[in-house]
């Protein structure tokens, strides 16, 4: 027998592999590059300009180096949304609230400055607005929590916290949905929810020494400790607590950034990023739905590595998501990722993404440079602060930061998601034999619309059965998926549908399943992958033990064409049952080997060739490798053609050089 090719020994053919399967790298179809990135300036306050990619208008509201600081101290170098988590917006937007530097100023809800207000109103304090009186914010000073109203310029303590010394709400709350509540912590430990209506407060948990992140407060009064440890057991991820905070439930292995909001059936929902947690079902750094009553995880976007997000969660509909990449990437580079520093509004049952805006803010320091997308409380519109690289452009002081206004789009704009997901047709992903059989193990391609909300890959095996919110069956069993996109996705036909003769593929993508696409399944569908990844032409067959291509010398780098009497390796799928049969989803061994229970029939230009070896490939998933000897009498040239069959199928016809 000839020796199999070894992992260590196939890089071209990984490298073929992945590009077909999408195995190992997240597809870039849908990159989107801003334009002039090193150069675009943004227009005067109270103008505005509309995205070159998107299509969204984005209006400026402020000017920092241009505003005088209201403490004495020259002008100032950033203004900014004090947090993604904490609405600038009052309760009918006709006023928004922004940090500068150290202290709040007021605006009239579009780019008119109003003034600043009090000291005492600053980040340290939280200033959150009212759901019920537009003119009223609450905010705490040491142990009292306080009350200002903007249109009367006076405001008083609402209540004093006698048994603390401090309060605050840990940097990212907001007041509750119904107006009347508010998560706060006690000398930095305890955590309890204020009534604001009753003036009376809940009993307070005793974090004990454990360190937390965050507290937030749900539609229904529950709340959430973000922990800084992540993985299972007390005081790690994310827990719930009742509105008498008594523990419920952890939700979550890891802490990230997030949001509550509502889903369109009334649920409490977090919304929240999965990057830090040990185990995720959405594959990491993906954008999550986790419902309260539960801890059901919906996954609604995956986001490359390379990026970082804030969320900002509407009162329902509708999460918005700022990306940034930490480190500085240039869009004319690989590097460049999907999504890559984009404003995006993604509705909470994953149906639909929209793509708004590249913010086009770089990282020049620690922290002003992200993008911090806040949204209003009805999901109308949104501010996010930008440096727009004024900084290298215009010799803007370093920090800097302004801060722009976004009324959100009431028509799909580009770049979106929209509509069920409808499947054409599920193929060889070899051969694309239009309209064919296929087969248990098979490598196969599923086309259609509206299939999945981003172009996302496996990133590791055995592969996953859901990827980026999509799970597909095949006769109600879910399918390995390679890579998911809108118009295809790659999987394996699991293993145990062997036997049966019709098959269903349905697709479900956050919870709503297309409807059934149906056809006919086979013992063995051959399909000898190619170069072309269309079914014809240079086929994916490699010298035996090389990682040369055997093809015409100078047709591709590092070819050459195989010699007569030389072996090569055919590599295929849809060869049917094998002997050491892998689970679904998981890669071949290389001890035992899985071969073929039924040799293939090679020929080579029409020669039988003898084979030496048929199985699966040692460390990949649904991929076959079969052994043949070239034969001394087989033709030559530039293309000969190649073909493998089985049980009397033949597959796609490749080609191979010999001379």
């Amino acid at each position: 027998m000839q020796s199999l090719v070894r992992p260590g020994m196939c890089a071209g053919l990984c490298c073929l592999l992945w590009a077909i399967t999408g195995l190992g790298s997240v597809a870039n179809n849908s990159v989107a590059v801003p334009p002039n990135y090193n150069s675009f300036q943004p227009p005067a306050v109270g103008a505005s300009y509309t995205d070159p990619v998107f299509g969204t208008p984005i209006g400026r509201i402020t000017n920092a180096p241009a505003t005088p600081n209201a403490l004495g101290r020259g002008n100032l170098s950033w203004i900014q949304p004090e947090y993604s988590t904490a609405s600038p917006f009052n309760a009918d937007n006709s006023r928004l609230i922004l940090i500068f530097e150290s202290y709040f100023g007021l605006f009239d809800g579009q780019d008119r400055f109003l003034g600043a207000l009090p000291g005492e109103i600053n980040a340290s304090s939280e200033p959150r607005w009212s759901r019920l009186d537009p003119t009223v914010l609450f905010y705490h000073a040491g142990n009292q929590l306080k009350f200002y109203d903007v249109a009367k310029r006076t405001g008083w303590a609402i209540h004093t916290f006698t048994e603390y010394s401090t309060i605050d709400g840990a940097g990212e709350m907001d007041i509750s949905r119904d107006g009347g509540h508010l998560v706060l912590v006690g000398n930095g430990r305890y955590v309890f929810i204020y009534d604001i209506n009753a003036d009376s407060t809940s009993p307070a948990f005793d974090t004990a020494g454990h360190n937390f992140d965050s507290v937030y407060i749900a539609s229904n009064n529950y709340v959430t400790v973000s922990w800084t440890q992540s993985g299972t057991g007390r005081y790690r991820g994310i827990e719930l607590f009742d509105n008498n905070m008594n523990f419920v439930r952890q939700l979550t292995e890891g802490g990230g950034h997030m949001h509550m909001s509502q889903d369109l059936n009334g649920d409490p929902v977090l919304i929240w990023t999965d990057s830090n947690a040990p185990r995720s079902k959405c594959g990491g750094n993906a954008i999550v739905k986790v419902r309260l009553s539960d801890g059901q995880q919906t996954c609604l976007l995956s986001l490359d590595w390379s990026l970082a997000v804030h969320i900002s969660a509407a009162d329902s509909v509708w999460a918005f998501v700022s990306t940034y990449a930490p480190s500085d990437l240039d869009p004319a580079t690989p590097a460049w990722a999907p999504y890559t520093n984009e404003l995006l509004q993604i509705k909470l049952h994953g149906s639909e993404v929209r793509r708004l805006a590249h913010h086009r803010s770089r990282p020049l320091d620690r922290y002003n440079y992200q993008p911090k997308i806040s949204v209003s409380r009805d999901g109308s519109r949104f501010v996010f602060n930008s440096n727009y690289d004024l900084q290298a452009i215009a010799g803007y002081p370093a920090g800097y930061a302004d801060t722009y206004l976004v009324i959100t789009p009431t028509t799909v704009p580009v770049g979106v998601l929209s509509g069920a997901a409808q499947v054409s047709a599920a193929v060889n992903g070899a051969s694309f034999v239009p309209q064919g059989p296929i087969s248990p193990a098979l490598i196969s391609s599923i086309f259609g619309a509206n299939l999945a909300p981003a172009s996302v890959s496996a990133q590791s095996v055995p592969l996953p059965t859901t990827l980026a919110g999509v799970t597909v069956r095949i006769n109600d069993i879910a399918a390995p998926l390679f890579y998911v996109s809108p118009a295809q996705i790659n999987l394996q036909i699991p293993w145990e549908v062997a036997g049966q003769t019709q098959v269903s593929v349905t697709v479900t993508v956050n919870g709503f399943t297309a409807a059934a696409w149906r056809g006919t399944l086979a013992p063995a569908t051959p399909g000898i992958l190619s170069i072309n990844q269309q079914g014809g032409g240079q086929g994916a067959i490699l010298m035996a033990n090389t990682g040369t291509l055997a093809a015409a010398a100078g047709s591709l780098p590092g070819a050459r064409p195989a010699q007569r009497g030389e072996y090569i390796s055919i590599f295929c799928t849809g060869l049917g049952p094998v002997a050491n049969q892998p689970a679904s989803g998981a890669a071949a061994q290389g001890a035992p080997l899985s071969m073929t229970v039924t040799t293939p029939v090679v020929t080579i230009g029409g020669v039988p060739a003898v084979v030496s070896y048929s199985g699966l490939a040692p460390g990949f998933v649904g991929l076959y490798q079969v052994n043949a000897q070239v034969p001394a009498n087989s033709p030559v040239g530039a293309a000969v053609p190649v073909v493998v069959s089985l049980g009397g199928v033949a597959s796609n016809v490749v080609t191979i050089g010999v001379q």
